[in-house]
């Protein structure tokens, strides 16, 4: 899991965090350091701080699209793009294909 590299990103302590999320320091310093694997609720509340889908934490991809990547205007993106119609997402695709020469 890329914890570390989040916790890193925003400069805070493990020890601030895991008071954030509501677990022992202890307990999240095993998540970093892959001891033991946080369980879904833990999960949830990571990448609900993080604001990041858990696939990002676990390192998953899902369509090739590696989520650690993402920005908060990729989310941005995400949410309007899912508001759109087929008729209109087929259209912002044709330009999108456009716009990165594909």
């Amino acid at each position: 899991m890329k914890l570390k590299e989040y916790r890193k990103k925003l400069s805070i302590s493990q020890m601030e965090l895991s008071r954030k999320i509501g677990i022992p320091q202890t307990t999240y310093s095993h998540y970093e350091n892959s001891t033991n694997e946080p369980d879904i609720k833990t999960l949830i509340k990571l990448a609900d701080f993080y604001k990041v889908p858990i696939d990002a934490l676990v390192e998953r991809k899902f369509h090739n699209i590696d989520f650690a990547k993402f920005t908060d205007t990729h989310y941005e993106l995400t949410e309007k793009i899912a508001s759109l119609t087929e008729v209109q997402c087929e259209k912002l695709l044709s330009y999108i294909d456009g716009f990165t020469n594909k």
